[in-house]
């Protein structure tokens, strides 16, 4: 599901995906949705703009009982002045988001994506 509401002078624009445990694999089906809609703001637009990407998971941890966490993991704020550059961007904000996350799943902490 992909929808998209203002906010102030921004616009937000949410994805969703149910159903998958790998934020990779989440990131990658969503990477060709907003790569097209960052080419249609920046055709429209036919000016840079600013944009962020923001993760949210669910973590459960066996603790007497399970308990859950919904983290959100984001990127910087990026910068795009031109088509051309919309997927490296994207790349790099997708490494961002992921790093947090991963090294602190790794690190023996018990917590497992849900």
């Amino acid at each position: 599901m992909f929808s998209s509401w203002p906010r102030n002078n921004a616009l937000n624009f949410k994805a969703t995906i149910v159903n998958n445990k790998d934020p990779l694999i989440q990131l990658a089906d969503t990477r060709v949705i907003l790569k097209e809609k960052l080419k249609s703001l920046i055709r429209e637009k036919r000016k840079g703009f600013k944009f962020n990407i923001i993760l949210k998971v669910r973590l459960g941890k066996e603790r007497e009982g399970i308990i859950y966490k919904e983290p959100y993991s984001s990127s910087g704020t990026v910068t795009i002045t031109n088509e051309d550059e919309i997927l490296q961007k994207l790349e790099g904000a997708e490494e961002e988001i992921l790093e947090p996350l991963t090294k602190w799943i790794s690190e023996g902490s018990g917590w497992i994506i849900e």
